[in-house]
C-alpha cells in the first residue's frame, strides 16, 4: 500500500488556506537560505607571477627579441623550455643553460622546490608506529606513518581515543616490538581526561 503525499496546507494572514508544493516548499527554503549565506569571492591567484623576458637577468633588448622571433614570450616559457631548442634559438648552449637556471629562479621565487631524488630521499627517514593490531596494521600499509598528519574520524565511542592512547604507548617501545624508540605528548584539546 502506497502512501500519497498530500500538499502541507499553511494559513496565510489573512486566515486563508493556500496550498504549497513540495517543489515549491524546497525552492523557499533554498532562496531563504542562500540569502542567509553570504559567498564571498576570492580572486583567483596565477600560479606564477607574469614576468616580461627582459626581467632575467642578463636578458636585453636584442636578446628578447630573438627569444621573441623563436616563439618565447614569457619567462615561463624560457624556465620550461630545453636547452637544445633553447640554444638553436641564441647560439650558445651555455648561455641557454644559464638563462633556463635564471628563469626558473625568478619565477619559483620564495616557492620551495624539491627534485625527485631530495623526495626519495625524505621518504627514507619515514617510519611506521605499529598500531599492535597486525590486521590494522596491514590495512594501513604497515601501521601510522611518521612525518605525516593522521586524522581519526568516528561515531562518539568508536576508540579513537583508546587508538591514540595505544599509538602513545606503542611509539615508546623499541624498534623489534614495533615502536620507534622514542617519546609521545598527547594533547587533549577538549579536556576530557
Amino acid at each position: 500500500m502506497s502512501r500519497r503525499y498530500s500538499p502541507k496546507r499553511r494559513k496565510s494572514s489573512r486566515n486563508k488556506v493556500e496550498t504549497v508544493s513540495v517543489e515549491d516548499a524546497v525552492e523557499n527554503a533554498l532562496e531563504e537560505i542562500s540569502k542567509e549565506i553570504k559567498v564571498e569571492e576570492e580572486p583567483i591567484e596565477e600560479e606564477f607571477e607574469t614576468y616580461e623576458l627582459e626581467d632575467i637577468e642578463g636578458v636585453g633588448r636584442v636578446t628578447a627579441e630573438k627569444l621573441r622571433n623563436a616563439g618565447y614570450y614569457t619567462v615561463r616559457d624560457i624556465a620550461f623550455a630545453s636547452v637544445k631548442e633553447l640554444a638553436e634559438a641564441i647560439g650558445s648552449e651555455d648561455r641557454a643553460r644559464a638563462l633556463i637556471i635564471k628563469a626558473q629562479k625568478l619565477i619559483f621565487k620564495g616557492k620551495t622546490f624539491m627534485t625527485a631524488k631530495e623526495f626519495w630521499e625524505s621518504r627514507q627517514g619515514i617510519r611506521y608506529i605499529s598500531t599492535g593490531c597486525k590486521a590494522l596494521d596491514d590495512l594501513l600499509g604497515g601501521g601510522i606513518e611518521t612525518k605525516a598528519i593522521t586524522e581519526f574520524i568516528g561515531e562518539f565511542g568508536a576508540g579513537k581515543t583508546q587508538l591514540c592512547h595505544q599509538l602513545c604507548v606503542m611509539v615508546q617501545l623499541p624498534y623489534d616490538k614495533g615502536g620507534l624508540n622514542a617519546k609521545a605528548v598527547y594533547i587533549d584539546t577538549e579536556g576530557t581526561f
